[in-house]
């Protein structure tokens, strides 16, 4: 009976760092191919502090991996980034992709820094570079130059798990808070005086 193969070496150090840029890098690959966070970012839901939001998020899931490794459940991820939405977008996502997300990024940093694979790294790559080419295209042509050739082309896997077109449909804002009611003009009488007016009560 032939003897099992040694276990392979773990790998150096210098290919261990490489492994993690490359898992890095593809969270933000993941970030820019989710449609709802997109959206948002689009919608500037954050006001001026929305600009920054890719790049908080990133940290986020950097130092969450980097703390916990093969730990990290996609449940987990899911509820950080539910909570991102609510607290800085105010805005809940019930489209599923939070779970996506979650799900995609445990597979790639199995598949990046534990195996040392690419397949869902090139894959998230092409999405997110389709997704920017779709972003450009809105803001030059109006927005509706291209609807017919994303048609035609179909909405691939990826797009699809990462919430696809109905992300806007399914993100709901929290309404603004009700404005103040204008105080009424006085009213003044014919010595010039102004007339104390009661004021109603307010129905509930």
């Amino acid at each position: 009976m032939a003897a099992a193969a040694p276990p392979p070496p773990p790998p150096t150090p210098e290919i261990q760092a490489a492994r993690w840029a490359g898992f890095c890098e593809s969270i933000t690959y993941v970030l820019r191919g989710w449609t709802g966070l997109q959206i948002a970012i689009d919608a500037q839901m954050a006001g001026h502090h929305t600009s920054q939001t890719s790049a908080e998020l990133h940290s986020h899931m950097v130092a969450f991996f980097q703390q916990y490794g093969t730990e990290v459940m996609p449940h987990e991820i899911a509820q950080n980034l539910e909570a991102y939405f609510d607290e800085v977008f105010h805005a809940n996502l019930d489209d599923g992709s939070p779970t996506q997300i979650g799900e995609k990024l445990c597979r790639l940093y199995k598949e990046i820094v534990c195996e040392g694979r690419r397949e869902t790294f090139d894959a998230v790559k092409e999405v997110a570079s389709r997704a920017a080419g779709r972003t450009a295209g809105v803001r030059q042509g109006g927005g509706d130059s291209d609807s017919s050739d994303d048609s035609d082309d179909g909405s691939s896997d990826e797009e699809t798990e990462d919430g696809g077109e109905d992300s806007a449909d399914a993100m709901v804002v929290d309404p603004p808070a009700e404005p103040r009611q204008r105080r009424p003009d006085p009213v003044v009488d014919e010595d010039g005086f102004e007339t104390v007016q009661k004021k109603g009560r307010r129905r509930n």
